[in-house]
């Protein structure tokens, strides 16, 4: 596991959560570059804005096809949670709280490396 640590809270906005199925389409609204927001892409679907990493559409004028399933929940979390992150995405993780059933993506600047997986057993 790639576990990280949780060194600020963090509230998302559970109004932009959304679960799209590969294959559909979403309404680009605009992508982002900037220093904050590299490579998401903010999007219109089914009437309910969202952002989706620009890597899981393929982009045609105003339009995205999703060439992955997303699902966009983000975590609430507090200080000192520990996060067993999946991978690392355009400035957030995807990755599991330790001790919940809860996945989905937190912002990089909450979090804080602490190890990666152990190989072999415990040492």
């Amino acid at each position: 596991m790639n576990l990280f640590e949780v060194i600020k809270q963090y509230n998302p906005d559970i109004n932009l959560f959304v679960k799209i199925n590969k294959s559909e389409e979403v309404e680009i609204i605009k992508e982002y570059n900037s220093a904050n927001w590299i490579n998401w892409v903010e999007c219109d679907y089914k009437e309910k804005k969202c952002y989706i990493p620009k890597q899981y559409l393929e982009i045609k004028e105003n339009t995205g096809i999703l060439n992955r399933a997303y699902d966009s929940t983000e975590l609430v979390v507090e200080v000192g949670m520990q996060i067993d992150v999946e991978f690392t995405l355009n400035g957030f993780a995807y990755g599991r709280i330790l001790d919940a059933n809860q996945t989905g993506w937190v912002p990089l600047e909450v979090l804080e490396f602490i190890r990666e997986p152990l190989l072999g057993g415990n040492r």
